[in-house]
């Protein structure tokens, strides 16, 4: 099962992070990833309820911010 598309306020707060560390993303490992990765699923439960364990995870959360 795929995860649900990237909502509104999801890609408004993946922007905000993207515009803020453009010269430099941090990496899938990075404190910055990891916690944006968290804010988004925490989000996502509160919009969608209940999430699957690749739901906004780090590696998806970093692959968007290179899409960006």
């Amino acid at each position: 099962m795929r995860n649900p598309p990237w909502s509104r306020d999801e890609l408004i707060v993946a922007l905000d992070f993207y515009l803020r560390h453009n010269r430099s993303i941090p990496g899938t490992g990075s404190v910055e990833i990891a916690e944006l990765s968290d804010l988004l699923n925490r989000m996502g439960q509160k919009m969608r309820g209940e999430t699957s364990g690749t739901y906004r995870n780090p590696n998806g959360v970093y692959l968007k911010m290179m899409n960006l």
